[in-house]
């Protein structure tokens, strides 16, 4: 029986099955090479675990950047409130003695007004 397909011609070079050879698996390939399969398991469990710590590593690190960046923040924010609950005192007080300055006029005008 052939494996080309009814709309493919037999000589297309693509279903050409002379000299055919299926290609190796990886373990096949590895033990071809006389590599034992358990010496390229524990090569890659080796490896995923150098990249499993090395992105533990990294992430680590990410959150310690993030938090020093939050306590910068915090620490800013706590200054800048601190510099709005100054003007806000000052601007309070300035605005007191307008008003008292303006009241004791009006006061002393109509005292005068009076008399």
């Amino acid at each position: 029986m052939s494996t080309v397909p009814p709309n493919e011609p037999s000589g297309s070079p693509l279903y050409d099955q002379s000299g055919f050879e299926p290609p190796l698996t990886p373990a096949a390939g590895a033990h071809a090479a006389g590599i034992n399969s358990s010496d390229t398991d524990s090569s890659a469990k080796d490896a995923a675990t150098a990249k499993a710590g090395a992105a533990k590593e990294q992430a680590t690190q990410v959150a310690g950047d993030a938090k020093e960046a939050a306590t910068n923040v915090a620490g800013t924010a706590k200054e800048q409130a601190g510099q709005v609950a100054s003007e806000v005192t000052s601007q309070a007080k300035d605005l007191y003695g307008q008003a008292t300055s303006q009241l004791k006029e009006q006061a002393g005008t109509q005292s005068q007004n009076v008399s």
